[in-house]
């Protein structure tokens, strides 16, 4: 393996699935893609890790219920609507939210940054993170 092999795959992001409505990036960058059915777990791996040690852990895909996608939903709404918790510079450790839900509910769902640590970034990780392990099939 040659150095610009190396160096190729250091900035490759994780693709989203198709379909993908709502995008979720915690603050350690591990990112969250949600459609209607599924959410879709890509950890942030070494190589692409500012200290080049840090692992978000396996990636994980599951199949949500068309209920637990309204309660998705109905956070990220709730975090849109908490200007409080929104970040106008998206720092380290900061939650960062996009959507494409125009298909879906006809609306626009504008990009913001979470502050860390906020009820918003907060709420929306318990969620992601829960429905993620209650849903697993191992």
């Amino acid at each position: 393996m040659s150095f610009f092999d190396l160096f190729d795959g250091l900035n490759k992001e994780p693709k989203a699935p198709k379909g993908t409505v709502l995008t979720y990036s915690d603050g350690a960058a591990n990112l969250y893609f949600i459609t209607t059915t599924l959410i879709e777990y890509a950890p942030m791996t070494p190589e692409r890790s500012s200290s080049g040690f840090y692992s978000g852990g396996e990636p994980a895909t599951v199949a949500i219920t068309t209920e637990e996608f309204e309660q998705i939903y109905q956070t990220f709404k709730q975090a849109q609507a908490n200007k409080e918790d929104h970040s106008k510079n998206r720092m380290k450790g900061c939650g960062y939210v996009s959507g494409d839900l125009f298909l879906l509910k006809r609306e626009f769902f504008p990009s913001f940054s979470l502050v860390r640590n906020s009820t918003s970034q907060n709420a929306l990780e318990e969620i992601l993170k829960r429905l993620l392990k209650n849903n697993c099939r191992s």
